[in-house]
């Protein structure tokens, strides 16, 4: 029920997007639902090798990062971008699916945050963070990042 009233809201015109979801937060968010959803706007990065990730991808995400690093034929950027890909519906229990149009407007919020905070931790430093619509992955809404050298 709630995923259609979603998508109701953002189905009708007469508000912005910043409204809509302000609107939904008043009528159906919870403090402790917004901590559960904090890491999909100011997720854990750490340096590996002078390479930024994301911390929690994957398990022992600098270990593993290290470890195929060494096997990888890919360029240091497309190794990163490669290692820091999230698909937005993954993030999720398996559920309801999602409003493409939906997934996506989320990816993009996701990907402003990722990086004002890569500005903010790496203010000398320059990332490019990329956003995937599910026909570019061939699956769902994507989101990457590597660092531009």
């Amino acid at each position: 029920m709630f995923n259609r009233e979603l998508e109701a809201h953002f189905e009708t015109e007469e508000a912005s997007s910043t409204e809509k979801r302000r609107r939904l937060l008043l009528n159906y968010g919870t403090p402790a639902e917004a901590l559960i959803y904090a890491n999909l706007f100011s997720p854990a990065f750490v340096e590996v090798n002078g390479s930024v990730i994301l911390a929690e991808n994957v398990r022992n995400a600098a270990e593993v990062f290290k470890a195929r690093r060494a096997e990888s034929q890919f360029s240091l950027e497309e190794y990163e971008a490669s290692f820091n890909f999230v698909e937005v519906a993954y993030l999720f229990a398996p559920g309801e699916l999602i409003n493409d149009a939906i997934e996506v407007e989320l990816a993009h919020i996701m990907a402003d945050s990722w990086r004002a905070k890569l500005k903010l931790l790496y203010p000398n430093r320059t990332f490019r963070v990329s956003v995937f619509s599910a026909s570019e992955t061939g699956s769902v809404a994507g989101i990457e990042f590597y660092e531009v050298r």
